[in-house]
């Protein structure tokens, strides 16, 4: 029997779009293969000594996807991939869906 390996029909996600939401430290993500989310750092820059700066607003908003849109980027040189976003917005999304639940 043949097998295939596992990353055989692994797509890389691509993002379409990126753009902050006033004043928050969220950012609205669309992928090129149509799925939307919103992704929230607050945690992020709070824990993180290399997401500090972008707790400055002007930073944050200071963002675009880069690299075909394999990841996104700020002017301050912090960089974060798409995939990994994808993995924030779906472990917000769970927590989220729990609280609901929950309340």
């Amino acid at each position: 029997m043949d097998e295939q390996h596992p990353m055989a029909h692994y797509i890389a996600l691509r993002i379409n779009e990126v753009s902050a939401i006033l004043k928050t430290t969220k950012l609205y993500i669309a992928w090129k293969n149509g799925e939307e989310a919103v992704v929230d750092f607050s945690d992020l820059i709070s824990s993180n000594k290399h997401f500090k700066p972008l707790s400055n607003q002007k930073k944050f908003h200071a963002v675009e996807h880069a690299s075909w849109g394999s990841c996104i980027e700020w002017e301050c040189g912090i960089a974060m991939g798409s995939d990994q976003l994808r993995h924030m917005a779906d472990e917000q999304d769970s927590v989220l869906h729990r609280q609901r639940l929950a309340g």
